[in-house]
């Protein structure tokens, strides 16, 4: 998963820590920006890769404002824009699709 901030430099790129290693060698982002999430993630039935999207976000103070997702990619189903759509009801963010930007 790719987190852009307009107000940053440099996009953050979140995924399997096994994928970080080759994130770090094909992304061109400094190192700070390749995070990897634990593989407790990883087929939980009582966490998701999202949760730790959020707390990332929360802890770079990215979780204000509007939060756009990509709703038409194959990987990005129902359960994660309910889990997104649940973990983001803080006063300060609200979510909405890019599809829709892109396509109009």
């Amino acid at each position: 998963m790719v987190v852009v901030s307009q107000r940053q430099e440099e996009p953050i790129w979140i995924g399997r820590g096994m994928d970080a290693v080759g994130a770090k060698f094909t992304a061109f982002l400094a190192t700070k920006n390749v995070v990897p999430y634990p593989d407790k993630y990883v087929g939980s039935s009582e966490l998701h890769p999202l949760q730790f999207v959020s707390e990332e976000l929360q802890r770079r103070s990215w979780d204000r404002g509007r939060i756009g997702v990509e709703t038409d990619d194959y990987y990005y189903t129902a359960k994660w824009d309910a889990i997104l759509k649940r973990i983001f009801r803080m006063p300060n963010s609200s979510t909405r699709s890019c599809w829709s930007i892109a396509a109009g």
